[in-house]
């Protein structure tokens, strides 16, 4: 059985994603819900989320805006991932 490698086309895919990048740092931060809160977030998708995504935002606002961290005004974009890898519930953003 011959199997196809995907490795070139990826390679590729990442060089160009990688030339569109802004000459400038990034971070990438991942806020996670308890996990006992996923069964409440999976019935109140809209109310959860949304509570998720308002906390996110305000507390990567507050700590780029003390002194002690960046002392900056940022822009930020979010992301919900609701399923890991294994494809169980598992809300993040």
């Amino acid at each position: 059985m011959q199997t196809k490698c995907q490795a070139h086309a990826r390679d590729q895919w990442l060089g160009a994603r990688r030339r569109e990048l802004l000459p400038t740092p990034y971070v990438h931060v991942v806020f996670t819900l308890p996990r006992r809160l996923a069964p409440l977030a999976l019935q109140n998708k809209k109310v959860i989320y949304g509570l998720l995504f308002q906390t996110c935002a305000e507390t990567l606002l507050e700590v780029a805006r003390d002194p002690r961290h960046l002392g900056a005004e940022i822009g930020f974009f979010g992301v919900l991932h609701s399923w890991n890898q294994k494809l169980e519930q598992n809300p993040h953003s």
